[in-house]
């Protein structure tokens, strides 16, 4: 199921930019966010506010070429959530069971010169506190040695849509932007530590 370019660039500039700017949504170097790719864009996570913000950041112009990467058994749990994430929203699936490459959609769009969103945490964490990167962004990267990865701190999303709550609060959320990363150093396990450090660091200099 192929996203909807033209009403995705309508919702966002109609919807999304004023709605993320009402919540205080400010970008620090959004310069350097890729707008065509392939490219990964990595960020911490903390609220289902998080993709939101990353798409917000984006240009309209560069919309059509952004896909952020989402759980399967979350986005797509029925019909109609399936078809808003993907024809709207425009999720890559990955999917969290056995016996399936879980980044298959993620490798294809990056294949396509697509830019996509990751949260290599996994699954939202507790305020304020990153959990291990997980090993998918590496294997991307590993595939595509020379795949720009770049390291996004976001804060605010926490307060203004903790878990448990289903309408975002006005708080004030900052998106910073790093440049870009490689991960070409042989040893997946510290590249990973690298990329988290990175976006650690973008977080402590805002």
């Amino acid at each position: 199921m192929k996203p909807l370019p033209r009403t995705r660039r309508l919702i966002h500039t109609l919807v999304l930019r004023p709605v993320m700017r009402g919540l205080g949504l400010t970008v620090r170097n959004a310069e350097l966010l890729p707008t065509a790719g392939p490219a990964i864009v990595v960020a911490n996570h903390n609220s289902h506010l998080d993709t939101a913000a990353l798409l917000a950041a984006f240009p309209g112009s560069a919309l059509h070429r952004v896909r952020p990467a989402a759980a399967a058994d979350y986005f797509l749990r029925n019909r109609l959530i399936a078809w808003i994430s993907r024809r709207l929203i425009g999720i890559l699936a990955v999917e969290r069971v056995s016996g399936s490459d879980p980044l298959a959609e993620c490798r294809a769009a990056l294949g396509r010169g697509d830019v996509v969103l990751l949260f290599p945490e996994g699954t939202r964490g507790e305020p304020g506190r990153m959990q291990r990167f997980r090993g998918g962004v590496a294997a991307l990267a590993r595939d595509l040695p020379d795949l720009p990865i770049v390291p996004v701190h976001i804060s605010g999303t926490e307060r203004a849509m903790p878990r448990g709550v289903h309408f975002p609060r006005c708080r004030g959320i900052r998106l910073t932007v790093g440049r870009p990363d490689y991960l070409r150093d042989p040893d997946p396990a510290t590249a990973l530590a690298r990329l988290q450090y990175e976006v650690e660091a973008l977080g402590r200099a805002a």
